[in-house]
């Protein structure tokens, strides 16, 4: 079976990917997670693969549709996000109707309205939900019983409605096979984070337990990886020349027990792997961070949100500002650089309590700091009750956390202002002389500092 896996053009640089979407503030784009695993899923004789990655290496809608026309695949799998489904589905509907390929596909908004995408769009033909379940390779050879973990239209006209959550814990924890590294581009993703190349996305564990409302990881039940797995993914990881990981597990250290094992393993199996990964503020200790610092990690990002406690208690109640300080400090003392993630535009602060979290951000001093825009993403809490409130018209609308600010009825804030406070944090963070000299001091790495920085002074200060 001759299967297309599609990361689809877009108009700008974007990131689809583990349920995440973003158009993106600098130079970067790292491998897709989702495209990854499914490459190693259906890896086998029954299967041959061919991956587009058409954001990474730029590609028309005209020129996917002679390739479908010339290699005729028989199903493609196709990454779409709430911050381009309009396009997305519009190219896939014509690649469609060009070569006769069954399509699918993976994102958050297709995941958390299955039915509603679906009934919407008739020549689409499935959604898978968890990118990690190994039964999508029977379902494409056999599709006349779907797992719960897609939604589809079924032989008799109806249709199957799949789980986001839907993977049995009998397949607990989860053995993936490795991706397929050679059929994507490794050469040329990075982050703004990374330290060497080539690089790739690694995912040790799906979903977490904390119940930030506005966060899509939320609603996802926690799930792990075996060991096995992950040791035959840093060994393949090896095989292809890798050096940089992007760990792109929601939390990092949702199981310390689990992260300590990872840690340890990488120790071991001496890979010389360096790598950046997400860290929630709870429950971690300076022995930790040194520990992450010992197995090759270099930086640790932390979502810090707001510094407003009555913000924090609605939207992220396992944060409070002691233990979010605490933090920072520990990871510092180890060793490791600090990117703080800040949201901008909660739906009820004002101004006076936006300019209080920019002051924060420099406060705690991170490496990096990251402004985004406050956004209901599909699926989450947050969506739910701005739709049920009537403070959102709609949830089936665009959501990217870098554009263009959602209005709310009776925000404190409009669009307009939140998109000038975004600005005015870059500002402030960036451009100040103790900033510029951390990059300066860290000389080997200057030029991607540079690079990346110009980007985001153009797309976030000036522009």
């Amino acid at each position: 079976m001759r299967v297309l896996l599609l990361n689809p053009p877009f108009t700008q640089g974007i990131i689809r990917d583990n349920y995440c979407c973003h158009t993106v503030k600098a130079d970067y784009v790292w491998a897709p997670s989702d495209l990854l695993y499914i490459s190693g899923i259906l890896r086998g004789d029954a299967f041959e693969l061919a991956v587009k990655d058409a954001v990474m290496e730029p590609e028309s809608w005209e020129r996917l549709l002679d390739f479908c026309r010339d290699w005729r695949p028989e199903v493609i799998i196709s990454l779409t996000s709430s911050a381009s489904y309009a396009e997305d589905f519009a190219g896939l509907e014509r690649l469609k109707a060009g070569c006769g390929a069954k399509v699918f596909v993976i994102g958050n908004l297709p995941s958390f309205e299955p039915r509603r995408v679906l009934e919407a769009c008739a020549w689409l033909d499935g959604i898978l939900h968890n990118f990690l379940d190994v039964k999508l390779a029977d379902f494409l050879l056999d599709p006349e019983r779907p797992p719960r973990t897609i939604s589809c239209r079924t032989a008799d006209g109806d249709i199957h409605i799949g789980d986001v959550n839907g993977i049995d814990r009998a397949d607990c924890p989860l053995d993936v096979p490795a991706p397929q590294h050679h059929l994507f581009p490794h050469a040329k993703y990075t982050t703004p984070l990374a330290l060497a190349r080539p690089q790739t996305t690694v995912l040790t564990a799906t979903g977490c337990p904390y119940t930030c409302s506005f966060c899509i990881y939320s609603p996802l039940k926690l799930f792990t990886r075996s060991l096995d797995s992950l040791r035959r993914e840093f060994d393949s990881c090896r095989d292809n020349g890798i050096k940089e990981l992007y760990v792109v597990d929601p939390t990092f250290n949702a199981d310390l027990r689990f992260m300590r094992q990872i840690c340890e393993l990488l120790i071991e199996e001496k890979h010389e792997l360096s790598w950046a990964c997400r860290i929630h503020p709870d429950r971690v200790s300076l022995e930790d961070f040194k520990l992450l610092k010992a197995a090759g990690c270099h930086t640790v990002q932390i979502g810090v949100e707001s510094r407003n406690p009555d913000t924090l208690e609605v939207f992220a109640p396992s944060k409070q500002e002691q233990q979010i300080r605490r933090c920072f400090a520990l990871a510092k003392e180890a060793g490791l650089r600090t990117l703080g993630y800040f949201i901008i535009g909660f739906p009820d602060e004002t101004r006076e309590q936006t300019l209080n979290t920019i002051d924060y951000a420099i406060e705690l001093d991170p490496f990096f700091a990251s402004f985004s825009n406050f956004m209901p993403l599909n699926g989450t809490a947050s969506n739910r009750a701005a739709v049920e409130s009537g403070r959102i018209a709609d949830a089936f609308q665009t959501f990217d956390l870098n554009g263009i600010p959602v209005e709310f009825s009776g925000s404190a804030l409009n669009g307009n202002s939140r998109e000038e406070l975004l600005r005015v944090a870059y500002r402030r963070f960036y451009v100040r002389p103790r900033q510029v000299l951390k990059y300066v001091r860290d000389y080997k790495n200057l030029p991607l500092y540079v690079k990346n920085g110009l980007h985001v002074l153009w797309h976030q200060v000036i522009n």
